[in-house]
């Protein structure tokens, strides 16, 4: 392709306003069909590729995220434990996000919950005890001692929460008392 259309392509492209679609495939070779690529970078099926991909939604690391963001990332890996987050879970994480950060925003916690399930949802088991650890190390960094020291009643009152105590959602907490150097009591009874 060559500098003139180039310049056409990307004049296109702002009149459109970038809304492509399949007709704007038609237009590239209705504008001079001699000149459009049938294979190659510039083909016209690659070019609409390029616009037509959906992006995968984009996670910060553990090491990047906000102290509201990893705290739910670590109550959501709980909530998952046994593989379904319930009406009581979620609840009890709202309470304790409330306590923990009273100027959050409740939309924005929202988010983070919902990414944390699709982060957690998607990763194999072996990532999962390396990636609670990575979260775990942010909230050390992140938190005051006083709000790491308030976070074991709280997670014990999430593993509660629904009358189950999962022999999965115990590994987790033994997991959160060695890293954070806390003690969580948990009525395993129910």
């Amino acid at each position: 392709i060559c500098l003139p259309q180039l310049f056409l392509f990307t004049s296109i492209l702002s009149i459109a306003n970038f809304s492509i679609c399949e007709s704007f495939t038609d237009l590239l070779i209705k504008i001079n069909p001699a000149q459009v690529p049938k294979t190659g970078f510039f083909s016209a099926n690659n070019l609409m590729g390029l616009f037509n991909k959906k992006k995968e939604p984009e996670f910060n690391p553990p090491e990047d995220m906000s102290p509201l963001e990893s705290v739910t990332h670590l109550f959501a890996a709980i909530q998952l434990a046994d593989q379904d987050a319930n009406f009581e879970e979620r609840k009890s994480w709202s309470r304790s996000i409330e306590e923990l950060f009273p100027d959050f925003s409740k939309n924005r916690a929202e988010n983070f919950l919902n990414d944390a399930y699709q982060v957690l949802s998607n990763q194999p088991y072996s990532e999962k005890s390396e990636y609670l650890v990575r979260i775990l190390e942010r909230i050390k960094t992140l938190l005051s001692p006083e709000q790491i020291n308030s976070i074991g009643p709280k997670i014990a009152d999430l593993i509660e929460a629904d009358g189950i105590v999962m022999t999965t959602e115990m590994e987790i907490a033994k997991l959160i008392e060695k890293k954070l150097n806390i003690k969580i009591i948990i009525n395993e009874d129910y």
